[in-house]
């Protein structure tokens, strides 16, 4: 009788992991998650991030620009200095050519050391003298600061033709100064 006894006891045994298992288990997650963590570089894949961003927000103005360009045959005038694109380009394409005009994700941060004689984030336009009984310019550039140098690569300001020639003053610029310029 006793060996019946036995073999049911053995049947009803349990079986799961023992809570040395799982603490073992989230241990070793944790160290490996740690090591993925340290490997993958979060803030140089936002930063490349916000670049591209940047580098599509002034494709878009330039698209606008454009856009304006093919009505008013010339470009809004700003020649006085570098003014950021939402002040001095809200007024002429937004609503019409562009619904809203596009900010920099990081606006007015700090950048550190001045490049190119900015000294926050932003997008930055710049036209050449004004030209016409409207006022109107015939060459611009649009400029903004890289976070990565490889991104700003792409379209160094100083690559520029309109940078290179003087047409527009001021924005010869090496890296991360990254530019679009008007095509022709």
């Amino acid at each position: 009788m006793i060996e019946p006894k036995i073999a049911r006891m053995k049947k009803t045994k349990q079986s799961g992991f023992t809570l040395i298992e799982l603490l073992l288990v989230v241990i070793i997650i944790g160290v490996l998650s740690g090591l993925v963590l340290s490997v993958i570089n979060v803030a140089g894949i936002r930063a490349r991030s916000r670049d591209a961003q940047r580098s599509g927000d002034l494709k878009r103005i330039q698209t606008a620009l454009e856009l304006y360009f093919a009505d008013n045959r010339g470009y809004p005038q700003n020649s006085a200095s570098w003014s950021r694109t939402p002040g001095i380009l809200a007024t002429p394409l937004q609503g019409t050519y562009v619904q809203v005009i596009p900010i920099d994700p990081r606006n007015n941060e700090n950048i550190g050391a001045a490049t190119c004689g900015m000294t926050t984030y932003g997008y930055y336009y710049r036209t050449n003298t004004c030209v016409g009984a409207g006022c109107l310019s015939s060459r611009y550039v649009l400029i903004t600061l890289m976070e990565t140098q490889t991104s700003a690569a792409q379209s160094l300001c100083n690559s520029l033709s309109n940078c290179t020639s003087g047409n527009v003053t001021g924005c010869n610029c090496g890296t991360p100064c990254y530019g679009v310029e008007n095509p022709l």
